[in-house]
């Protein structure tokens, strides 16, 4: 059933012919059996409307944690197919099937197969996931970090839906990470991963430690997201000055408020944890979105970020900023590159 919905999702997107030399010559490399060398592409549709139901069925199946502006990116196109074989240790293979990153996020699929009976789900537990430049993307086992380079590249994790079982031997994962605005430029990403939770129909659980190691390099079309930039339309007598920059997964607004207000106070006294995705929402198009998180120092500077909005959406050249503390707006409009 898997196998169909996907050809029929292929039938209808054109596979960008990206790195095709480099493509060639990793096929005619020698593989360690325990290392796996990806050829990948990027899925470019023919047209920006059909296909839509398709695709929504196609992102379930793939992408069990993810967003709606990952969503809205994928049915568009922006999503990096993987080609590779499963690695296999101790009677599991993993491999990675699909990836979504810009400079806000990366968002991972993997799948995993095995002959073992009656599992239920499979997952990883602890493993790590670096650069070209050996840097931590993101490890399962906490360390201290001395300085800010040592510090992994993410900022978040999304990883709360159940893996997801596809046949009685195939299953499906995926993780959201959000990444550090310092985020230096992927090429490549390596997968270690060094032991895996796996849960039986009766619910008993079991720990495989083994090695499955892979590499990923990561397309053009991803390296090279295009962001759009935004500025404060006029001036508010709230706030100082207010920044946008929105990628294809996600959206970053910086501000500074009134020195004459108190955020911290005013979190104190009004804030309720309902209220978080009201405190600053992003208007557009007869539409509202909530941030995700947001961060602010004693300067009344504020970093908020949201995950359900992106370049994908139609008709971003204008967008209407609510700031609740004031029951007041600013527009942010869009900047010429």
């Amino acid at each position: 059933m898997e196998e169909e919905m996907i050809k029929k999702v292929k039938l209808k997107i054109a596979i960008a012919e990206i790195r095709r030399e480099e493509m060639i010559n990793q096929r005619k490399k020698f593989i360690n059996p325990k290392i796996g060398i990806a050829v990948c592409a990027c899925f470019v549709l023919m047209t920006g409307v059909v296909f839509a139901k398709d695709i929504e069925q196609y992102i379930k199946n793939i992408f069990n944690n993810t967003n709606e502006a990952i969503d809205m990116a994928i049915e568009n196109g922006y999503v990096q197919s993987e080609k590779m074989d499963y690695v296999y240790d101790k009677e599991v293979g993993i491999r990675v099937e699909n990836l979504v990153l810009d400079d806000f996020n990366l968002n991972v699929a993997f799948q995993f197969e095995t002959q073992k009976e009656k599992v239920k789900s499979i997952r990883f537990r602890d493993f790590i996931i670096t650069n070209e430049h050996q840097k931590v993307v993101y490890q399962s086992q906490f360390q201290y970090a001395q300085t800010l380079d040592e510090l992994p590249l993410y900022n978040s994790i999304n990883w709360m839906n159940e893996p997801i079982k596809l046949t009685d031997t195939i299953f499906t994962d995926s993780i959201l990470f959000g990444l550090r605005p310092e985020k230096e430029e992927f090429e490549k990403l390596y997968f270690d991963v060094k032991s895996l939770n796996v849960t039986y129909e009766d619910d008993t659980k079991d720990i495989i430690e083994g090695t499955w190691e892979f590499d990923i390099t990561i397309c053009e079309e991803m390296r090279k997201s295009v962001n759009i930039s935004y500025k404060l339309a006029e001036k508010n007598e709230y706030v100082e000055f207010c920044t946008g920059t929105l990628s294809p997964t996600g959206m970053v607004v910086e501000l500074k408020l009134a020195s004459s207000f108190n955020i911290r106070e005013y979190l104190e006294e009004n804030f309720e944890m309902s209220d978080d995705l009201n405190l600053f929402l992003i208007k557009c198009n007869g539409k509202e979105y909530g941030l995700s998180s947001f961060e602010y120092d004693p300067s009344n500077q504020i970093k908020i970020h949201y995950d359900n909005i992106g370049t994908f959406f139609d008709d971003l050249d204008k967008l209407e900023l609510y700031l609740k503390p004031f029951d007041s707006s600013v527009i942010l409009t869009k900047q010429e590159s």
